[in-house]
């Protein structure tokens, strides 16, 4: 999936690119929404493109044979790389609280760490099944979610259906680059 920056992406080889042209006046959903030909095919692993992590969370999802409709990889070691990208890491940092490791809250505020039991990585994986019901619910009101981002969308899934969201805990490393300082921060941490 493309929008901004497309032309970056335009030299991998062997990958089907879907372009968001809408991708100005939407967030994730949207992108989702505009990759729902792909989506309803099968099951699909979605990943972020600004984040570098290790191929094993890819191979953890393909490994999983518990019961869920959507499932996220769940960053354990968030504490000790978001206290390098911020002063109070409570300023960017979101709830996710899990129950015998399923999703019950996702994306709000807080001021405690108490709130969160992991962060949510950029990568995750949907069953055709739950996209498609997932699909549904989009048609129903499809410009509340073209704009919405993904945790709230989650947090919006959990409230509102019956769809179980699976964690999947990942220990290896982990960047998320959205700017200089995360590039140095990463770059610094693989020279080690």
């Amino acid at each position: 999936m493309t929008g901004y920056k497309k032309e970056l992406f335009c030299n991998i080889s062997n990958t089907k690119k879907i372009y968001n042209k809408d991708w100005k006046k939407t967030n994730i959903v949207g992108s989702l929404i505009s990759a729902n030909n792909l989506l309803s095919k099968g099951n699909t692993i979605v990943s972020y493109s600004d984040i570098y992590y290790n191929q094993k969370g890819i191979n953890q999802i393909k490994r999983i044979r518990r019961n869920f409709d959507i499932l996220l990889l769940n960053n354990i070691n968030w504490k000790r790389y978001w206290k390098k990208r911020f002063k109070n890491p409570l300023d960017d940092l979101e709830t996710f609280k899990t129950k015998k490791h399923y999703l019950f809250e996702i994306g709000k505020k807080t001021n405690t760490f108490r709130d969160i039991q992991g962060q949510f990585m950029g990568v995750f994986a949907f069953k055709k099944k739950a996209w498609l019901k997932i699909k549904v619910i989009i048609k129903k009101n499809p410009s509340k979610f073209k704009k919405m981002d993904i945790t709230t969308f989650f947090d919006y899934l959990i409230n509102n259906t019956n769809l179980k969201i699976l964690t999947l805990d990942y220990s290896e490393y982990w960047f998320e680059i959205d700017n200089i300082k995360d590039y140095k921060i990463l770059k610094n941490s693989i020279e080690k």
